[in-house]
């Protein structure tokens, strides 16, 4: 699985923009500010249908302009295929694979699977739970493409009820409506923690083992699934949608008075552990950036297994977040993977054989 090249036009600071990439390494090098990460950006939107930054699409199209193209072009499965993505400043955006265009956008997951690291990412542990329940979404969604459609659902059934919740207030009669919505959310909202709780322990066991390696076996790195209210672990789905209704139930004129849903997975988090510790409470900076890379090497793993293709790795100025030792594990551990990485420093970077390189200026890229 690679990528072979991407055709830009009107995304972020890239007029128009035509590169071809090494399916080895691609070091993408040159002052910050100049279109880098853009570039990192409009790879993962064009595998995934989606920015790996929580923005707009509005914000993903050149200033002044009414519409963004983006398409990638890729091998995967054994053949050629190509994903577009057209963004518009005021309409949903159209997607397409090999020509087709896409009704569902769960029909684009799992062709092109992607791993990120960004500084913003090493910061997951110490960030608020919204980051993490973000790097649960999109990670789950590019194995298993069943699980955006239900969280989609979810969020619909979701943005509802808070809609339904505020309105109560002024019409009281509405009231009578409210478990309709509860009924559906238990139902969306077993399905994603049942997901979520597989989709952890899964990667847990690889992560854990490669957090042993980078800290020489000193830290043993544990991982909890936090829901409101109840623990979900070893549980069926059909009991957490038990438990789930019964918060609801519990939580139903707490919800009205504050005219907003706070029971649900939209409300979970994951808690790090390291030797015991909550790493976000105790670990240094180091423990927390040795967990996120031990997460991203286990999703890599994870996604290696699933499609049976190495995974496209996406690094965005990690030279400077992450010290020798740490970078000297994470190229041994990726050199069978096509990697783009971003840089101002390109001395800084190991392990370059049959690496490409990419000067980016003011949004335009020359190849060197």
């Amino acid at each position: 699985m690679y990528v072979k090249e991407i055709y830009l036009e009107n995304f972020r600071n890239y007029k128009k923009q035509h590169v071809c990439f090494s399916k080895n390494l691609n070091i993408l090098y040159g002052n910050n500010a100049q279109g880098k990460t853009n570039m990192l950006e409009s790879i993962f939107l064009g595998a995934i249908g989606k920015s790996f930054k929580p923005v707009s699409e509005k914000e993903m199209i050149m200033f002044g302009e009414k519409f963004s193209d983006i398409r990638i072009d890729y091998f995967s499965s054994g053949r050629d295929m190509y994903n577009t993505v057209r963004l518009f400043s005021e309409k949903k955006k159209a997607v397409s694979v090999n020509g087709v265009e896409l009704t569902k956008m769960s029909e684009l997951l799992g062709k092109l699977t992607v791993v990120v690291f960004t500084p913003e990412e090493l910061s997951l542990i110490k960030d608020g739970p919204f980051a993490r329940r973000r790097f649960l979404d999109i990670s789950i969604s590019q194995i298993k493409p069943k699980y955006l459609h239900t969280l989609s659902s979810y969020n619909r059934v979701l943005e509802q009820k808070n809609k339904l919740l505020k309105e109560i207030k002024y019409t009281p009669s509405l009231e009578k409506t409210l478990s309709l919505w509860n009924e559906q959310l238990a139902l969306y909202g077993s399905k994603i923690i049942l997901y979520r709780i597989e989709f952890i322990k899964r990667i847990m066991e690889t992560a854990a083992k490669i957090h042993r390696e980078i800290s020489k076996n000193k830290e043993e790195l544990t991982v909890k699934y936090k829901t409101v209210d109840f623990s979900a672990e070893n549980m069926s789905e059909k009991n957490i949608k038990e438990a789930l209704t019964q918060l609801l139930e519990k939580n139903y004129d707490k919800e009205i008075t504050f005219a907003q849903a706070v029971t649900g997975p939209h409300r979970d988090d994951l808690i790090f552990y390291i030797n015991g510790n909550n790493s976000k409470v105790f670990g240094s900076q180091g423990q927390q950036r040795t967990t996120v890379l031990s997460l991203k090497l286990a999703q890599k793993e994870l996604f290696l297994e699933e499609t049976g293709e190495e995974p496209i790795l996406l690094l965005d100025d990690i030279t400077g977040e992450l010290d020798l030792s740490r970078r000297e594990y994470l190229f041994s551990k990726i050199k069978n993977s096509q990697v783009f990485i971003t840089c101002t420093d390109t001395d800084r970077i190991e392990n370059t054989k049959n690496a490409k390189y990419f000067n980016i200026s003011d949004g335009k890229v020359c190849e060197k």
